[in-house]
């Protein structure tokens, strides 16, 4: 952050590491094994969550970049926009009594922003927090059994509550038209059809539509209409293997022979953008490298 110095030092402000987070967590881990017979098995489950928040800035702040916040009182680089209530229909763009933005592009379909502090306009200070990209209850179970050799071991992994800012996800450009670019709102006047023909793709309009009207305008990424759930649950590993008995290997010069199957990230159940890992950093997509699945097999020789 940026202080002031003493005037009689002639510097210029600058950047200094003077703030203070506070952080506070815990974590619970249990297990259980047992063995009933040729019957072994175990269980162990594990879960954590760590809260932050900003205790001192020395009295400057708060410091608001783009879709984040810092600010004393509230988590570290908490998400900061615009509460969306819905879109704006046509009868809205004339109504004075809907706040609307300055901008010129106040178009149908357009998102429509609460008015916070209750001015009548949508601005800047109608920005509040509106969720964290920071991982909470993160949990593993880990549980296996075995019976006469035969094994089963599986990991299981998740994180219980996270929110997903998503930007410029899906961006197309060119004459080429994508199934889910027919999920926005598209009034009949629209430019895309008045100055860009799409309606000769097979583009029809839709006002009853999930997403707002397609504009690019920064102010209308920078809303919770944008948040999504980032929260997970993956089949992390699953092996089943086999133990030869010690009958069949102890004239082969070995003290164990074992083979298995591994499968690694099988499946994540999530309710994030089909076809993004909602256990990467940004709901941006590019630039980003996804946990990939895998299955392997193999032998282990013990001599």
């Amino acid at each position: 952050m940026i202080l002031a110095l003493p005037n009689s030092s002639g510097l210029e402000p600058n950047y200094q590491n003077g703030a203070e987070i506070q952080n506070k967590g815990w974590e619970l881990m249990l297990t259980w094994k047992d063995t009933k017979g040729d019957l072994s098995y175990y269980i162990t489950g594990q879960l954590d969550d760590n809260k932050n928040k900003v205790t001192n800035l020395l009295g400057t702040g708060p410091y608001i970049s783009n879709d984040r916040i810092r600010k004393v009182g509230i988590e570290f680089d908490a998400l900061y926009g615009w509460e969306a209530i819905g879109f704006l229909s046509k009868s809205d763009l004339t109504d004075e009594n809907v706040p609307k933005h300055s901008s010129s592009k106040i178009i149908e379909g357009r998102l429509k922003f609460k008015d916070q502090d209750g001015n009548g306009v949508i601005d800047v200070n109608d920005r509040v927090v509106i969720g964290s990209e920071v991982p909470h209850y993160n949990y593993s179970i880990l549980t296996g059994a075995n019976f006469k050799g035969i094994g089963i071991d599986i990991i299981l992994q998740g994180v219980g509550k996270r929110d997903g800012f998503l930007r410029r996800t899906g961006e197309s450009y060119g004459n080429h038209l994508y199934d889910w670019e027919k999920d926005f709102y598209i009034p009949a006047d629209h430019s895309i059809f008045t100055e860009h023909n799409y309606d000769q793709l097979g583009l029809e309009p839709n006002t009853n539509a999930s997403l707002p009207a397609h504009i690019w305008e920064p102010d209308e990424l920078l809303s919770d209409f944008w948040l999504k759930s980032r929260a997970y649950l993956r089949i992390k590993n699953v092996t089943l293997s086999y133990t030869l008995p010690q009958s069949l290997i102890q004239n082969m010069g070995f003290k164990n022979i074992r083979l298995y199957i591994s499968g690694e990230n099988l499946y994540t159940f999530n309710n994030f953008l089909r076809g993004f890992d909602p256990e990467m950093t940004s709901g941006i997509g590019y630039f980003e490298y996804p946990n990939i699945s895998k299955v392997t097999g193999g032998i282990n020789l013990t001599f």
